[in-house]
Formats: structure tokens, C-alpha cells, sequence
């Protein structure tokens, strides 16, 4: 993994910490899922 992705994963993880209190996790997990399975598709090519 390199850095641009360890920045990128960090600032999900900071968005999903900080918009969790807002949307709900329902709603949060509904939208990053799609992102999420795309990196770790990306990561595995």
C-alpha cells in the first residue's frame, strides 16, 4: 500500500467518524460500501 492510499483510507475513516453523528450508520454504510469495495478491488489487481 502506498501512501496516496494510506492518506485516502485515513480520510474515510475521518469522514465515516465525523458523518456517522449526522446520517446514521445505516445511511453511511449504504454509501461508502460501493467506494469500499472498489478500493479493495483496486488494491488486488
Amino acid at each position: 500500500m502506498n501512501i496516496k492510499q494510506q492518506w485516502v483510507i485515513g480520510y474515510i475513516v475521518v469522514m465515516f467518524l465525523s458523518a456517522a453523528a449526522n446520517w446514521g450508520y445505516d445511511a453511511l454504510l449504504l454509501r461508502l460500501a460501493p467506494l469500499i469495495i472498489n478500493l479493495y478491488f483496486s488494491d488486488n489487481e
